[in-house]
């Protein structure tokens, strides 16, 4: 591994955290505490959220976040309630997530990039656990005020990295942010998981994502 990533320029490999490190609750979960049917876009409506993009970026606090969210998609929950069922969403670490990111970091820095709130870093399930991972390379969203796919993001976390652009690595599990972060001439690809983030560096011998 130390070999491929030699070969491709690579000094910094970040992830993102959910989708790619962490997995989120099965079934319709993430449905059920937005209250909406499974087959609703949900994840177009959370994005779209104001009070998600307020909360992620570090803007507001978890209790005003709850009540936003339960006024704009008409909860009959408490602000406390909502915040436990969000809590909850993240369900731990995928297996070999740990274990590649352990892998990595004694040939390069390792980090993780991830739109995230100060409730799912600090009291997720194995939160600690992900905190010790990726130590004082952890760019996240609620700490430097801005998501992504706008390019402040990729900016920050780069002059932070102190790296050319074509040095950092970067894997996400939504396309676009994975494709803002090329535009910032990183080397990012869009995966699912750690098994096809090793396979991108595994693949390096041959192909260049």
């Amino acid at each position: 591994m130390e070999t491929l990533l030699k070969r491709s320029g690579v000094e910094a490999v970040l992830f993102d955290l959910g989708g790619v490190v962490i997995q989120f609750q099965p079934g319709d979960y993430f449905h059920r505490m937005l209250g909406m049917a499974s087959g609703d876009p949900a994840p177009a409506r959370w994005d779209a959220s104001q009070w998600v993009k307020e909360y992620e970026s570090g803007r507001c606090d978890r209790l005003t976040f709850a009540a936003g969210m339960i006024e704009d998609f008409g909860l009959e929950v408490g602000p406390q309630d909502f915040v436990d069922l969000f809590r909850r969403w993240p369900n731990g670490i995928f297996d070999g997530a740990a274990g590649l990111a352990q892998e990595l970091s004694s040939h390069v820095t390792v980090g993780c990039l991830s739109n995230t709130n100060e409730c799912h870093w600090w009291e997720q399930t194995e939160a600690e656990t992900i905190r010790n991972l990726f130590g004082d390379h952890a760019y996240l969203s609620f700490e430097l005020g801005v998501m992504k796919p706008g390019p402040e993001i990729y900016a920050k976390t780069q002059e932070a990295l102190d790296l050319p652009p074509e040095k950092i690595m970067f894997f996400d599990d939504r396309a676009e942010n994975a494709a803002a972060a090329r535009n910032a001439g990183w080397q990012a690809h869009h995966v699912r998981g750690p098994a096809e983030a090793r396979a991108v560096i595994e693949g390096l011998g041959s192909k260049i994502y």
